[in-house]
């Protein structure tokens, strides 16, 4: 439909909200190609991967950073050996063994031979 133009009515122009939408000032958005969306997904998760092992590999250092300086960080330190007790057998030397092995051994020998 065509707008007459009479000298009794002005033009009023009533603004489409479609046509507001389409002057809002946007900032052109690069399309990525498949190669760099793949990329994307190939190495994001495997980079975010190696930061959550670095900071699992290193936690005590990074725990340490943001400690108090008086705070000793707890290390592994020295194991202390375990006391014997008496309920240990008692070990037979491993030359007596070994010995001993090796007549059996040279019996059988002899008699398959």
């Amino acid at each position: 439909m065509r707008r007459t133009i009479s000298s009794i009515s002005p033009i009023i122009k009533i603004p489409d909200p479609a046509e507001q939408r389409k002057r809002v000032a946007t900032r052109k958005r690069k399309k990525r190609g498949w190669l760099g969306t793949l990329l994307f997904y190939i190495l994001f998760p495997l980079i975010v991967w190696l930061v959550a092992f670095l900071l699992w590999f290193y936690w005590r250092d990074v725990s340490a950073w943001f400690s108090k300086g008086d705070a000793p960080v707890n290390s592994p330190g020295t194991v202390k050996p375990h006391e014997r007790t008496d309920t240990a057998p008692a070990e037979r030397p491993a030359e007596k063994i070994l010995e001993e092995d090796r007549r059996k051994l040279d019996e059988i020998l002899k008699r398959r031979g």
